[in-house]
C-alpha cells in the first residue's frame, strides 16, 4: 500500500505520521521502522519529536534514500555492488585522472589546471565532477547510456571531456553504475514474491520531507 500525506507544513505531516504509527503498528515489537529523510537536521528534529509523542524513539533507522536503496540492493543481489561510483570514491578517482591532461578531448581543462595553486584547482574540480557524475547516475542514465556507446547529445567541448572522463573511469571496473545497478533491483522486486528473502523489504518505509526525489528513486 502506498499512502501520500501532503503539507506545506511539517508540524502537519508529523500528525499524520503520529497517527499512522499509534493505529498502524508494526506487526512485531523488533521490527524496525524506517524512516527516509533528506538531512540530519531532518533527522534530530523527527527524533526528538517522536520522542515528545511517544515517549520515547527507538529501534528506528534513519536513512538517506542513497544509503537505503543500497542496502537493498545488497540484500537481493551482493553482486551489484556499486561502491566503486560512490561520490567519495569517485572523487579521488578522478582527481587522479585530472594529473594527466594529454588527451586531445580534455584540452578545455588545462587552461583551468595551471599556474598557482594546482593541486587544490584540481582537488575542487574533483569534488565538483564528483557531484556532478553522481547526479548523471540517477538523473541522467540516458546520457551515460549515450556515451558508452560513442555518442554525444551535443557539439559542446564540455560534453566531450565529461564523456571522456567517464569512459576512463568505468574502463577500471566490471560494476554497473549506481542507476544501472537500482534498474535492476527494480526488476528483481517487481518479479519476487511477498514475504519472501528474496523482495528483501521493511514492513513499513515511511518517506518524510523529501522535497523532490528522482524518477529512479521513486520508481
Amino acid at each position: 500500500m502506498f499512502t501520500l500525506h501532503t503539507s506545506n507544513k511539517a508540524e502537519n505531516l508529523l500528525a499524520h505520521l503520529n497517527k499512522v504509527l499509534e493505529l498502524q503498528p508494526l506487526s512485531s515489537p523488533f521490527a524496525r521502522d524506517v524512516f527516509l529523510i533528506q538531512s540530519q537536521g531532518m533527522e534530530r528534529w523527527l527524533s526528538q519529536r517522536l520522542a515528545d509523542t511517544l515517549g520515547v524513539c527507538a529501534n528506528v533507522d534513519f536513512l538517506f534514500p542513497g544509503t537505503f536503496y543500497n542496502q537493498i540492493s545488497q540484500t537481493i543481489d551482493p553482486d551489484l555492488a556499486s561502491d566503486f561510483f560512490e561520490r567519495e570514491q569517485l572523487m579521488w578517482r578522478l582527481e587522479a585522472r585530472l594529473r594527466d591532461l594529454s588527451h586531445a578531448e580534455l584540452a578545455p581543462l588545462q587552461t583551468y589546471l595551471q599556474g598557482d595553486q594546482l593541486a587544490i584547482k584540481r582537488f575542487g574540480l574533483a569534488q565538483q565532477l564528483a557531484q556532478v557524475f553522481d547526479q548523471y547516475q540517477l538523473m541522467r542514465l540516458d546520457l551515460l547510456k549515450r556515451w558508452q556507446a560513442g555518442q554525444t547529445f551535443t557539439t559542446h567541448p564540455a560534453e566531450r571531456w565529461q564523456r571522456r572522463l567517464w569512459l576512463d573511469l568505468i574502463a577500471d571496473t566490471e560494476q554497473p553504475n549506481r542507476g544501472q545497478a537500482w534498474l535492476q533491483v527494480i526488476e528483481q522486486l517487481k518479479a519476487a514474491v511477498p514475504n519472501t528473502s528474496a523482495f528483501a523489504l521493511p514492513e513499513r518505509i515511511s518517506v518524510f520531507g523529501l522535497t523532490t526525489m528522482p524518477p529512479l528513486l521513486l520508481d
